[in-house]
């Protein structure tokens, strides 16, 4: 890149032809159609660019802003007389229109009936036609002005620039460009708003007025006509800013002058930065290929050790095998033809020798490990050496029933290192393991694997062969529990679990992460967050109906993306899903009839939220715990914002990191503050009430902690949901259980004390049948 001094008579010969010609049509102003009116003027823009009146007329009565094609300078002026004229540019139109003899183009100032213009006054700034012309002369005001033909002024006009446009007289043409003409023809200045002659100057405002100006808004100002000594005052002024501008521009161009230096700076340490990347790209991919040639050795090391060390294990297992083989050929000869004296020393040997020692006995208790581990949903099986003790639990798990209310939850068997320690009655033990095996493949074979998962009650996921899978056509009783009291809720806690639906995946009736749930009348909707889709399922047969489809035609939105938070409400038979969607940062409100296609759908006060995750209804009105903004927005159904509650911090009130929501029976709300491990209630207009647990502190101990929590305290609490008597269960997510409070905050109960085991647990819902837990890829009902 080079750089080029640029001087002020440099840079208005590179801007010529753009300031001879319109902006917006390109043709030369010289070269224009002349046309009578204010069409043939030329207009200055705000950003001192010309443009032809005609072009800017029309622009201007189509109501937008005017666009400079050059430098895209918006400009919203609409009055197309407030534009300055382009002085210089009209007075060379005016001597080519005094030039058209045949034709007059110019007319005259005064009369009304817009005559052909012959003569032009000087002093007064007026063009006249013959008459005026006579009047001019007969007015005693003006005996004394001189006239001048306007086709003779147009003559030595032309004159004038045939003589100054030589090259070797550019000096002179510039001096008589800037110096002022007596023959020089200008145009009657108007006022703008008024359109009457500019008489007067207003020294308080600077600007030329009409007498109507001076009437209506400078009567208090100081104004003066436009005598010698106020025009040479104003000329010093002008010129005084013409050298400001002109020291500015010295500026700027030793600005631009320092700023291509440093570019050229940054260009050869960008060059040889670029170099060096170049040269330590050559000696990371040698260092790579060292490093791999390397570890291609190792692995070849490794490899050979390990063969070695299979081929010694190999051998070990021949010797051992050989010698139970010879074992038992001599058992079975002792057996057949031995006397009872020699079968009892014969035990004896065989004892003592360990032929059956522990290592088979471990192998065999593997071997039904692993296939209880294929069954899952079972209590877990740990291996400690002890066969008898491991075939006992195994045996007890075959037994369990939902009688027996066991928790069950899927693990993996850990089978470990056999130890030391004799075994007594490996025979016994052998005949357990046998037995065991036959129940594990009839448990196997009790429950089949669908194609599609379905929802399966744990009675027949764990009963005998002749329990039958939950299917659309046994719906579940439609009952409707008693609200359990205090006191029952702190003895049984959630009640029996009835059913888990869904599996992990993504087929109909799977879930990924569900963060959301909402239920009415007769079904359940449940966000399926990492699968990006909600399922709607019936509540009484636990069938799914389908995938809820947002419609394709219309301005709403016709997909969803990380559905989390729900709620619902039913109105005239319709259901009001409002489904929060984190990622997109938007509240969608979708109405569903029966069909799982919505009806409508429509996003609520868009642009208002940042990263918001639950909702709720609380007296018909939505509530959105806008997370990341740490605060909570209450809205109409409709969607318009009635007021905001919350800030961030750890104080009364405020929030960090706000999730989930429940409403009460009165409208107070309850608000999961996430990252401040407790939850929040407000009343119906916002304000705080009390916290739960009531007795959290910021540093008190069990709330921040790394290890188990005790039973009342909270860690990163989400999903929650209020019963009969406004109890309020909470998703002790960061603890994997569920916690209940009383209405006023008072620990009731806690799943880490009940055979119940939840894994993240994230959102819940309830109604009069019912209570849903999400939990682990799948929704547990109790």
């Amino acid at each position: 890149m080079e750089d080029t001094e640029v001087s002020l008579q440099e840079l208005g010969a590179q801007t010529a032809a753009v300031s001879s010609c319109c902006v917006f049509c390109k043709v030369p102003f010289k070269d224009m159609v002349l046309r009578v009116g204010r069409r043939y003027e030329v207009k200055v823009l705000h950003c001192l660019h010309s443009a032809c009146g005609r072009c800017l007329e029309e622009i201007l009565t189509t109501g937008q802003e005017v666009l400079c094609p050059v430098c895209d300078h918006r400009i919203k002026e609409q009055d197309y007389h407030k534009y300055l004229c382009n002085f210089a540019e009209n007075q060379t139109l005016d001597y080519r229109a005094a030039g058209f003899a045949s034709t007059p183009l110019i007319t005259c100032d005064e009369c009304v009936d817009a005559c052909p213009a012959v003569q032009y006054c000087a002093r007064c700034v007026r063009r006249l036609c013959a008459e005026c012309a006579e009047h001019h002369r007969r007015s005693r005001a003006s005996a004394s002005h001189v006239l001048t033909e306007l086709t003779a002024m147009a003559e030595l006009a032309e004159a004038q620039a045939k003589e100054v446009t030589a090259p070797e007289d550019s000096q002179r043409a510039t001096s008589a460009r800037s110096s002022p003409s007596s023959l020089s023809l200008h145009r009657l200045p108007l006022c703008a708003i008024h359109r009457r002659e500019l008489e007067f100057f207003c020294e308080d405002c600077s600007m030329m007025c009409c007498r109507e100006c001076i009437r209506e808004s400078h009567e208090t100002h100081v104004y003066k006509l436009p005598s010698g000594s106020l025009v040479e005052r104003q000329r010093q002024g002008l010129s005084e800013n013409a050298q400001q501008l002109q020291g500015l521009f010295s500026s700027l161009q030793e600005r631009r002058k320092t700023l291509s230096e440093n570019l050229h700076g940054c260009e050869a340490e960008l060059a040889k930065a670029l170099q060096n990347i170049r040269h330590l790209e050559v000696q990371v991919k040698e260092a790579l290929q060292q490093r791999r040639i390397e570890m291609l050795d190792e692995v070849k090391a490794f490899r050979d050790q390990q063969r070695e060390s299979h081929e010694a294990r190999r051998a070990s297992l021949a010797s051992q095998l050989l010698t139970r083989w010879r074992a038992i050929d001599f058992l079975e000869k002792v057996l057949a033809r031995g006397t009872n004296c020699e079968v009892l020393l014969l035990t004896g040997y065989i004892s003592a020798q360990r032929l059956l020692g522990q290592d088979v006995l471990a192998s065999k208790v593997a071997e039904l490990a692993l296939c209880a581990a294929l069954r899952p949903k079972q209590l877990p099986v740990k291996w400690s050496g002890d066969v008898a003790a491991a075939a006992h639990e195994i045996s007890q798990m075959a037994a369990v029933r939902t009688q027996g209310r066991h928790t069950i939850e899927a693990s993996p068997l850990q089978v470990g290192e056999p130890q030391t320690e004799e075994v007594s009655e490996p025979t016994e033990a052998a005949e357990a393991f046998e037995s065991h095996e036959r129940q594990i493949v009839s448990l196997q074979d009790a429950v089949p694997a669908p194609p599609a998962p379905q929802p399966i009650c744990l009675s027949q996921a764990l009963g005998p062969r002749k329990a039958a899978t939950v299917t659309a056509t046994e719906p579940r009783q439609k009952l409707v529990r008693r609200p359990k009291s205090d006191q029952e809720i702190r003895e049984s806690g959630l009640g029996e679990l009835r059913a888990v639906l869904g599996l992990e995946g993504d087929a109909l009736g799977c879930f990924r992460s569900p963060c959301g749930m909402a239920v009415d009348s007769s079904r359940l909707y449940v966000a399926d967050t990492l699968n990006h889709r909600i399922q709607i399922f019936d509540k009484f047969t636990l069938e799914a109906l389908g995938v809820l489809r947002l419609p394709s035609s219309g301005d709403g939105p016709s997909s969803l993306s990380d559905p989390s938070g729900m709620c619902c409400v039913e109105v005239k038979g319709m259901t009001i899903l409002v489904v929060v969607e984190y990622t997109l940062d938007r509240v969608l409100r979708i109405e569903l009839g029966q069909s799982p296609l919505a009806a409508a759908v429509r996003e609520l006060a868009p642009g208002t939220f940042y990263g918001p995750f639950g909702a709720g209804i609380s007296q018909g009105r939505v509530v959105i715990a806008d997370s990341c903004n740490h605060r909570c927005l209450v809205l109409t159904l409709n969607g318009q914002v009635l007021f905001e509650f919350g800030t961030r911090g750890q104080g009364r009130g405020q929030f960090d990191y706000p999730e989930c929501l429940a409403a009460f029976a009165d409208g107070h709300v309850a608000v999961s503050d996430k990252d401040n491990h407790r939850i929040q209630v407000f009343d119906a207009n916002g304000s705080f009430q009390h916290l739960i647990p009531r007795d959290w502190a910021p540093e008190s101990e069990g709330h921040l902690g790394s290890g188990r929590l005790r039973a009342g305290a909270l860690r990163g609490p989400m999903g929650m949901c209020v019963d009969a008597r406004d109890r309020l269960f909470v998703c002790d997510c960061g603890s994997d259980r569920v916690q209940i409070f009383s209405r006023q905050g008072d620990f009731l109960w806690s799943s880490c004390s009940a055979t119940c085991i939840f894994r993240s647990p994230t959102a819940m819902a309830a109604d009069e049948q019912s209570l849903y837990v999400a939990s682990d890829h799948c929704v547990q009902i109790f």
